[in-house]
């Protein structure tokens, strides 16, 4: 090692085992700064093909599994193979056109000081908004739409909790909340969770006013499964009864 440097011009001390290396003038160019440049200089010299290559040696630990991903993934299992939904994936960001369709608040809106698009400058609160416009663009195609998607919220109270939220609906179904009520309830089973529909409390500005039920488990209730009201449907271009 001190051969190799001396012969390019290093200065080279060994105090106590460690190489004290000084840089020559000419090689200012500031290619030579941290030790690892010296051990290339060495390296190349010397000779890479003399270095034997090995593998470093570490532990291989399995990820841990957040108890979150876990339900996620359950979650899309089950929708996904017994109920045949398909998963969406969309922006987070809301439209004001569609929010005032549906009845919500804009004021209830995070707004972004500079959103992508002009047409959509709001931060979701709900899922529901743009899974109905998903819904809405497959509907020529599909007799039956079974839709989900699984993405976090932003609330003003600067919570991002994850929501799951589903549409189903058949073209000839009058009431399609049944089906969807079947879905929530087969999908809470199946995740191992016992639940109950009961009349809603809290009423959604675009639910019907009477095919509605709150989802209650371990006597909280966690959702709401509603069909769209008939003029909030209309007025969104549904041809047919949805269910959220």
């Amino acid at each position: 090692v001190s051969s190799i440097l001396s012969r390019l011009g290093f200065e080279v001390k060994v105090v106590r085992g460690d190489f004290i290396v000084g840089i020559p003038s000419w090689r200012a160019t500031k290619d030579v700064t941290i030790p690892a440049d010296i051990v290339e200089e060495i390296a190349r010299i010397y000779g890479f093909c003399k270095i034997p290559s090995t593998l470093p040696k570490f532990p291989i630990v399995s990820a841990r599994l957040e108890s979150i991903n876990v339900l996620m993934h359950w979650t899309r299992q089950v929708l996904a193979l017994r109920f045949a939904a398909t998963e969406i994936y969309s922006y987070a960001f809301a439209s004001p056109v569609t929010l005032e369709t549906l009845g919500l608040s804009i004021d209830d809106h995070l707004e972004l000081a500079n959103p992508l698009s002009r047409e959509r400058p709001y931060l979701q609160r709900s899922l529901v908004p743009n899974l109905l416009e998903a819904a809405r663009k497959n509907q020529p195609n599909e007799k039956v739409l079974a839709l989900f998607e699984i993405s976090r919220v932003f609330l003003e109270e600067e919570q991002q909790p994850y929501n799951l939220a589903l549409v189903y609906s058949v073209k000839g179904d009058d009431v399609p909340f049944f089906g969807a009520k079947t879905m929530v309830v087969g999908l809470l089973k199946s995740l191992g969770f016992d639940c109950e529909c009961i009349t809603a409390k809290r009423i959604e500005p675009w639910s019907h006013p009477a095919r509605r039920a709150q989802i209650v488990v371990g006597g909280r209730a966690i959702g709401t499964v509603a069909e769209i009201a008939p003029r909030i449907g209309i007025a969104f271009g549904f041809d047919r009864r949805v269910a959220v």
